[in-house]
């Protein structure tokens, strides 16, 4: 065995060899849309918006407007749900029980920022890009 690498039993829980290994737990990339409200109506219906050609889902918002992405379907009561995000952006909130992430980003935040959403009861994720244009300025090409 080559140093530093671990078999099924050590704390790695690496299979052996020809062992088929366990992806009953593995994370894949949800094909369902997410709901997304711009601006500051919080009683909005959410707009779906599905996965793009480049495999994330895009939404493009002006600097400072506010951005709330709904997750989960608000009409299903499906205990113990849970949403997670590794790394909050500042200026952001997660209801991960809701599922639902909410972004007013402040003076400066230009660019696109991905963001990865995992769903840790049905094992799936989300990728959204976030492209953020100047808050004076024509709409951003795509």
């Amino acid at each position: 065995m080559a140093h530093g690498v671990k078999r099924k039993g050590d704390p790695a829980g690496l299979p052996n060899p020809g062992e088929i290994p366990d992806i009953s737990n593995a994370i894949v990339k949800s094909l369902s849309p997410v709901g997304v409200i711009k601006g500051f109506n919080r009683n909005g219906i959410p707009q779906n918006y599905h996965i793009g050609d480049n495999g994330f889902i895009n939404v493009e918002i002006k600097e400072l407007e506010r951005v709330e992405i709904h997750f989960f379907d608000s009409t299903l009561n499906i205990e113990h749900r849970t949403l997670n995000l590794s790394i909050l952006p500042i200026g952001s909130t997660l209801d991960m029980e809701r599922g639902v992430f909410c972004w007013h980003p402040g003076p400066g935040f230009i660019g696109s920022y991905q963001l990865v959403f995992i769903d840790t009861i049905k094992n799936r994720m989300w990728e959204i890009n976030i492209k953020i244009s100047p808050k004076h300025s024509p709409p951003l090409n795509k």
